[in-house]
């Protein structure tokens, strides 16, 4: 067994991590620390008295553990989790039930689960399992990928099952899934034909979940009515201050910003948009950054 470990480390001591994504990944992160702390104020004033330094430690602490994981997952070899994708889409799809039955809502919807005071979406994890095994199956099928019996239906059953899981909650996650997921079977020689019939069905079960969801169909109502009506008086269309709010704020945020930005810190929208420190923080970026 120590022998078995020790040659597991000097196994991982030969790997080396890819020294520019490291350190895309570090600016990328400095700059969210920057972009957060300035859109906070607004959560610490309702919530916090004011101290934007809590949320900030907080959101540091939040990225030293997803950085630790990080470094962690890198010292495995991603081809190992080929044996446990299928395991993995299981559990993954067990906890898209679960959350709906006793996850907590926001935003009226139920996508997450509070661990130890950190958030967590099932569908997180659904969409990067349903990757890993569609990949799988797409390699293990190749010397039939055509057939539409033992290639095309197995592989189809799977996307469908976990797209229709995460768009009950979060449909704008399920189509992200399903583009992926067909680009996936694109490049892996599946025919054109059957991806069109499962366009065709992704469309009718995405028309279905909009009239499921009252609050998800105005929302859609409300995108549509400000693209076709842009250059009218679009408030007679839907109602800014409900279904059309957050995106007509963030479209002032980026009007605000122009070319150049207002400057670091010097954001007035982020006391208007819902949550701007993290669902609206690109708005926020693009206003005091340009």
């Amino acid at each position: 067994m120590a022998r078995a470990v020790l040659a597991g480390v000097g196994q991982l001591q030969e790997r080396r991590l890819d020294r520019y994504v490291v350190w895309i990944v570090m600016l990328l992160c400095g700059f969210g620390i920057v972009a957060v702390y300035s859109a906070i104020s607004y959560l610490a004033a309702t919530k916090g008295s004011g101290n934007t330094e809590a949320f900030l430690f907080r959101h540091i602490a939040k990225m030293g553990f997803a950085l630790g994981a990080i470094v962690v997952v890198s010292l495995f070899d991603y081809r190992s989790l080929a044996r446990w994708s299928k395991i993995l889409l299981l559990f993954a799809m067990f906890l898209l039930v679960v959350v709906k039955l006793a996850g907590i809502s926001s935003g009226g919807a139920k996508r997450w689960f509070n661990i130890a005071g950190y958030g967590f979406q099932p569908s997180d994890l659904a969409r990067i399992s349903i990757i890993l095994y569609v990949g799988v199956l797409l390699a293990s099928k190749q010397d039939y990928i055509k057939s539409f019996q033992r290639a095309f239906v197995p592989i189809f059953i799977w996307i469908l099952a976990t797209v229709v899981l995460i768009g009950m909650e979060d449909l704008s996650t399920a189509a992200m899934v399903l583009a992926t997921t067909v680009v996936m079977c694109f490049v892996g020689r599946v025919s054109v034909v059957h991806l069109a019939g499962l366009g065709a069905v992704a469309a009718l079960l995405a028309v279905l979940l909009l009239l499921m969801s009252p609050n998800r169909a105005a929302r859609v109502e409300a995108y549509i009515g400000m693209k076709i009506f842009a250059h009218t008086n679009s408030e007679e269309v839907f109602n800014t201050q409900d279904e059309g709010y957050q995106a007509e704020q963030a479209k002032i945020a980026f009007a605000m910003g122009g070319l150049t930005g207002v400057g670091p810190g010097r954001s007035t929208q982020r006391d208007f948009l819902p949550a701007p420190y993290n669902d609206f923080i690109f708005a926020i970026i693009a206003e005091e950054y340009g």
